[in-house]
């Protein structure tokens, strides 16, 4: 009976006292795989603005979203075209006293294009820098990571939660 008795705790302690801290194991390894992705596929969001007030439209390819880039392409590419248009028309514009209010009227038009240039290059580097840090966030929930803050009056502790 003794003998019995010792093999049926032996069992029952491997079945029952080891067992979850094997699937604690493999949790571990998952939640490691899972942060692994998370820092290999996430998106730097200041690179993602730099890249659009260089480039039109690369940060948000960067940031996996090649419509919302297209849009400021063809903004850009409007008033860039506009600039342009205006500037071939200023040098045609004799200066003199007949002409002065046209080329006045040519040369705001001008200037207001490339303000217009330079607030949507703006625009778009704000925008992509939201735009990387959304894919951030939807990357970590996909993957089921889930930050949290706590402050208390004498510690701040952050920590990330895993679904599985």
């Amino acid at each position: 009976m003794k003998k019995f008795s010792l093999i049926l705790v032996f069992t029952l302690l491997l079945n029952f006292g080891l067992a979850p801290l094997a699937f604690a194991n493999e949790a571990t390894i998952d939640f490691q795989k899972k942060i692994f992705k998370y820092e290999e596929e996430k998106k730097n969001p200041l690179a993602a603005a730099g890249m659009s007030f260089v480039l039109p439209s690369s940060g948000h390819a960067y940031s996996g979203n090649w419509k919302r880039g297209l849009i400021f392409l063809g903004i850009e590419a409007i008033e860039a075209g506009i600039m342009i248009s205006r500037a071939n028309k200023l040098e045609e514009v004799v200066v003199d006293s007949f002409y002065h209010n046209q080329y006045m009227l040519e040369d705001n038009v001008f200037m207001l294009a490339r303000i217009a240039l330079l607030a949507t290059k703006a625009w778009e580097a704000v925008d992509s820098y939201q735009t990387a840090k959304e894919y951030n966030k939807n990357l970590k929930e996909e993957l089921g990571l889930r930050p949290q803050l706590s402050v208390t009056s004498d510690q701040v502790k952050v920590s990330i939660q895993s679904n599985f």
